[in-house]
Parts: structure tokens; C-alpha cells; sequence
């Protein structure tokens, strides 16, 4: 792969393409190389939120220069350019940060990029019916103190929690301020999946709920893992406990080094993680109001969690925040920045003035007259350029296209057993 002595001016590290193709038969990529993944298979983005990338560009843009309507917003950035392209990419990177190096972006952060507008001091559950200990069976929330007397592990957070947030009368709870990711909400949830799903393994362990794919396998483990710390965290200074928790420990890091190491096998074990098999132990009637109080612990008038959220199985989805779709190719958006905007290359959802006002002033009219990029207009959307924008400029003389230019070759040599592991299973 590496000729020597080919003179003085050529670089030993290049490797031409002919030495890729003998054994992947694509070709140039200009010509015979296949369509990305995720373009050929029509895969969606598997992050799970609901948002529209539409209305938050105006919500973005509104915040940016300081007005209230989307008209008068309009007004203004004419004002200014004709070119909305500009602010268009400023309202990208208000939220998809880039990291230091610019090659990638960071994750999306709730506290830095959503509490402003979607937590509200006034958002409050109200009226909920009280779980009554001597009927197990009848739907019912926690309080605070409830918990404690109940005991068990992942609620050491109840000892530093106001009780008084939480108000009891005539049976009846309400709390207020509801929090992002809020443990009193999460841990109701728990019960209720425990009370709907009972036997449910490993899944006990985990507080979001939703099937994972093949690639995102270990992230079930993962959680689990981190869930049993936190357990194991909370017993700490339980002096006459030292010996059982430094054996727990201990499991719970064999347990990590055995996730970095890869495995086909892991894949197939997701049956460990079930939430298919109601309670028999529950009637028709007692599953629905149990039901019903995780529609009322979630709602969009209350906690605004269905807002953003998918919730089933009485839990609320796994977000995804790291989004990496080209896992076989490397991507650096520092080097593309000065030559492309943001919506010259993510065109998949269309950024047009008629589309971004009307789907602020009036969202049932813009479903119904744009119901098509009312479809398009989703976190699922995999708004990533497919293979002829990247042609565009990576053919012959104009930019790079040669193999290496995308693609790793050499794996981490940090990992080599590793690899050789998963060759052999």
C-alpha cells in the first residue's frame, strides 16, 4: 500500500485509489460509488423528539433580533439582506454548537438550548389521585414522603427534596415547579411500569423506555450499568455494607470494560429488556386508569413532557443525542464552513419565508396547504446531504475525491485485541 522510492517529492503516506478498489469494487466516486446508508435505506433519524426545525427558526430568529411577530421579523432581516441564508445559518448554530475543533457539533443540551422557553415556573400537576398503600392495585402517585416510608434504592434524592412542593388534600396531589427530566415524575413512572409490567428484568433498571437498533444495542447495558452505580453510590457511607459494595463495584466496572469491547452477541439479548407483557394480576379497567394517570402525569396542559416526548409503555423514549449518521466516514465541517452555508447543503427540509411564517401564525393551515413538508418538517427527518451534493465539488479538478479522503483506514491500534475479539465471535 505504502511504495517506497518513488523520488524525492513523493509522499510515502498516500495511497492511491487503485489500491482500495482491487478489493471494494466502487470504483470512482464520482461515478460507481454507492448512495449513503441512510439515503438508500430511507432510514429516519432515530433521536425520538418531536420539534420542527420550521417554527424553532423563527423562535430563533425572533429571540436573535429582538421582535414578537414573525412579520415584523421578516421586515427587519430585509431590511438588512435579501440573502436570509445568513440568518438562517445563525439560527443553526444558536443551537448545534460546534465543538473546538469545528470538525463536529456538540449534543444538543436541554438546560442551554430549550429550558428558556419549553420550563415555565407556573407549569403545575394538579389533582392527581393519591396512591393508596392498602390498594396496590388502584392507579396513584407517590408523594414524597411516600417514597421514603416505602424505601428501596434510586430515591435518595427524596431527603433533599421540599416536601412542600408537593401539596395532599382530600386524597388528591399536586406539585409544582415541574422540572425537566423530573425525578419525582420519573420515579412514578417506575412504579407504574412496575404495577403495568411486572418481571420485567432488566428493563427495571432503565428510565427511559423504546427499542433500540442493532448499532445502539450496548446502550441498554449501559444504562442499566449506570443505573446500578448510582444504587450502589447511594449506600456509600453504609460502614457495615464496605465489603458488599466493594464487590459490587467491582462487577459494575468488569461490566464497563466488558462494553467497550465489541460484540455481535449483545445484539441478540435485548429479549432481557422486555415491556410486552401486561400485568395479569391487573383488569381491563385497573390498566387503564393506570394509563390514563401517565397521560395525566405527562400531558402537554401540565409537565409539557408529550410536547417534545414520545411516552409509552409508561415511560418516556430515549432521546438520542449523539446524532453521528456517516459511521463509516469521517466528516469536518471546520473544512466545508467557508465554502458552503448550513442550507445550501441540509436542504432536506426547505427554508422558505411563506413556509416559516405560516407555520407560526397558523399551523393548521400550514399542515393542510404544505401537508407534505408538514411530513418532512420532523426530528425523524434525516436532514443530511446524500451523495450528489458531496459530488458537487469532490470530482475531478476541483476537490479531493480519493479514498482517503473520507475514509479511515488504519484502526486505533488501542483496540487491535479488541477487534481481534470481535473477529473471532
Amino acid at each position: 500500500c505504502h511504495p517506497e522510492h518513488k523520488g524525492r517529492e513523493a509522499t510515502v503516506v498516500h495511497v492511491a485509489d487503485i489500491k482500495c478498489i482491487n478489493c471494494h469494487q466502487y470504483g470512482s466516486f464520482n461515478t460507481n460509488h454507492p448512495e449513503f446508508d441512510f439515503a438508500r435505506e430511507k432510514m429516519p433519524d432515530d433521536s425520538t423528539l418531536i420539534m420542527t426545525h420550521l417554527r424553532h427558526t423563527v423562535f430563533v430568529l425572533q429571540q436573535i433580533k429582538g421582535v414578537e411577530s414573525p412579520d415584523v421579523l421578516f421586515k427587519t432581516l430585509k431590511a438588512e439582506t435579501m440573502d436570509f441564508s445568513f440568518f438562517f445559518e445563525q439560527a443553526c448554530l444558536y443551537c448545534h454548537n460546534p465543538e473546538a475543533s469545528g470538525k463536529n457539533f456538540k449534543n444538543i443540551n436541554f438546560g442551554q438550548h430549550c429550558a428558556q422557553c419549553h420550563i415555565k415556573s407556573d407549569v403545575i400537576v394538579a389533582g392527581l389521585p393519591k396512591f393508596n398503600p392498602g390498594n396496590p392495585n388502584k392507579a396513584g402517585v407517590e408523594t414524597i414522603q411516600q417514597m421514603q416510608q416505602r424505601g428501596g434504592p434510586g430515591i435518595l434524592w427524596t431527603f433533599s427534596s421540599n416536601p412542600n412542593l408537593i401539596t395532599d388534600e382530600d386524597a388528591e396531589v399536586s406539585k409544582s415547579p415541574i422540572l425537566h427530566n423530573d425525578p419525582w415524575i420519573m420515579e412514578n413512572l417506575r412504579q407504574i411500569r412496575k404495577k403495568l409490567y411486572p418481571g420485567a428484568d432488566l428493563s427495571d433498571l432503565l428510565e427511559t423506555s423504546g427499542e433500540v437498533s442493532t448499532q445502539r444495542a450496548d446502550t441498554l447495558y449501559s444504562e442499566a450499568i449506570q443505573t446500578l452505580q448510582s444504587f450502589s453510590n447511594e449506600l456509600q457511607n453504609r460502614s457495615e455494607l464496605k465489603a458488599e459494595l466493594d464487590k459490587i463495584n467491582l462487577l459494575l466496572k468488569t461490566a464497563r470494560r466488558k462494553l467497550e469491547v465489541p460484540s455481535p452477541k449483545r445484539s441478540k439479548l435485548q429479549s432481557f429488556f422486555p415491556l410486552k407483557n401486561p400485568s395479569k394480576r391487573l383488569s381491563e379497567n385497573q390498566r387503564a386508569d393506570f394509563q390514563q394517570l401517565v397521560f395525566d402525569l405527562t400531558h402537554s396542559k401540565g409537565p409539557e413532557c408529550r410536547k417534545c416526548h414520545v411516552v409509552e409503555n409508561a415511560g418516556i423514549r430515549r432521546v438520542y443525542a449523539n446524532q453521528d449518521i456517516l459511521l463509516r466516514a469521517e466528516f469536518n465541517h471546520r473544512a466545508h464552513v467557508l465554502e458552503k452555508r448550513c442550507t445550501e447543503c441540509h436542504t432536506e427540509i426547505p427554508m422558505e419565508e411563506k413556509l416559516l411564517k405560516l407555520s407560526v401564525e397558523n399551523y393548521s393551515e400550514f399542515k393542510q396547504k404544505f401537508s407534505q413538508i408538514f411530513k418532512i418538517d420532523r426530528a425523524r427527518t434525516q436532514n443530511i446531504p446524500k451523495l450528489n451534493t458531496c459530488q458537487e465539488c469532490h470530482s475531478p479538478g476541483k476537490v479531493a475525491n480519493d479514498c482517503v479522503t473520507c475514509h479511515k483506514f488504519h484502526p486505533n491500534k488501542k483496540n487491535r485485541s479488541n477487534l481481534q475479539m470481535f473477529a473471532q465471535q
